[in-house]
This record gives structure tokens, C-alpha cells and sequence, in this order.
């Protein structure tokens, strides 16, 4: 099935060829930091369906040229993370890899966690619009592939920069069931939604074509 945006510029969602999509994150994130490297294995997403956003003439294109197609309408990931975190009340985790105590690139005073060596924000919906903003633009380099998951977990009295423990993070895995990445050069994003959870591509395309 195909999802378009009501717009003269159309972006559209397209289900994607699991194997493939599945067989890109692994050759691309595999081993890079904890949480990325637990969620594109094929245990946890094979109890899904992958998509990405595209232009709606896809058809003149190979939507599986990943890193190769420039002149899909910019997806507003910002504002659409917001509206889950605030809105929707769903939680976000941010994998962040960069973020080190002696970091040049790296200066934040929001609260972080380590899953095994590995830096992430917890981002629920006590934090403002400008914290979102702030570890979206901390953690948004290429490779980024932030994840919602259905598990509500306290870190309010968990000191910032502390070690999360195995059955913690095992939870926030089973539980994740929504991550995007970007692919075509930044101009799109590719995303799996588990089963059960098809509500996500309707709030997604709320917001693939706000500025056309």
C-alpha cells in the first residue's frame, strides 16, 4: 500500500523489501553502539515492516539506491520527534556516537546514560521542545538511528553518566517498536514500524510534506 501526503510536491511512504532494508542496516550499523547494533538484528526486526519516504514518480528511480537519490522534499524529523515525545507521550532513545567526557565536539549539561560504553539520552516527555532540539543536533550525524520504545523506565533518581544495567537495557530492546534512519543523502528516511503498531505511519505522514 502507498501513503501520500496531501500536497502538490508529494513525498510517499512505501513498504520496503524486508530482506534488503533488513541486509542495508546490517551492513551499515552493525557494531557501531549498543542499542543500534541490538535493534537492526534480525530478531528484533523481523516481528516488523520497513518503509521509506520517497518522491511519488519513485517509480523512475531505484528506491534501493539508499545513499543515491537527492530530490525527494525534506522530512521535518525534528518536528515529527517532537510530536511523539510531547504529544503522543512515547519515549525516544538517542544513541549518541560522538558524545565523550573529553569530546572538543561535545559540551551538554542534559542528562545522559551509558549502555555498556555507550551514551544515550533518554528523551520521555518532561523534556522541553530546545532539549529535544539540543540531542536531536548532538546526536544527528549520519548513522543516527533513534527509536521509540514502549517501556516505561524511572531515570529521575539515576545519576547522569551512569552505567544502566543488562536487564535495563534488554528491556528497552524487546520493547523498541518504531526507528528511522536517514538515507538519500539526507533527503528521506527509511523506517520500521513493528506489528501492532501501524498508528506510526499515519503520524508520519502528517509531517513529510509541512513546507512544500
Amino acid at each position: 500500500m502507498l501513503f501520500c501526503s496531501k500536497s502538490l510536491l508529494m513525498n510517499c511512504i512505501y513498504p520496503l523489501d524486508h530482506q534488503k532494508a533488513a541486509q542495508y542496516l546490517r551492513e551499515n550499523f552493525d557494531g557501531w553502539l549498543c542499542f543500534t547494533t541490538a535493534i537492526v538484528n534480525y530478531r528484533i526486526v523481523k516481528n516488523g515492516q520497513f518503509y521509506c519516504v520517497g518522491p511519488e514518480d519513485f517509480g523512475k528511480y531505484d528506491m534501493y539506491s539508499f545513499n543515491g537519490i537527492k530530490d525527494t522534499h525534506q522530512i521535518p524529523e525534528i518536528s515529527f520527534t517532537t510530536h511523539c515525545i510531547q504529544q503522543m507521550k512515547l519515549t525516544f532513545i538517542f544513541d549518541n556516537l560522538l558524545l565523550m567526557d573529553d569530546s572538543t565536539y561535545w559540551r551538554t549539561d542534559m542528562d545522559y546514560y551509558f549502555a555498556e560504553e555507550h551514551p544515550f539520552f533518554y528523551m520521555d516527555h518532561t523534556k522541553s521542545v530546545d532539549q529535544i532540539f539540543e540531542g536531536h543536533l548532538l546526536c544527528g550525524t549520519w548513522g543516527f538511528v533513534p527509536f521509540i520504545t514502549d517501556v516505561d523506565l524511572d531515570f529521575k533518581n539515576l545519576p547522569s553518566k551512569s552505567k544502566i544495567d543488562a536487564e535495563t537495557q534488554q528491556q528497552i530492546i524487546d520493547n523498541t517498536f518504531f526507528f528511522f534512519t536517514t538515507i538519500y543523502d539526507g533527503a528521506g528516511i527509511m523506517f520500521w514500524v513493528k506489528d501492532g503498531h501501524e498508528y506510526m505511519i499515519e503520524e508520519l505522514r502528517k509531517f513529510i510534506n509541512v513546507n512544500a
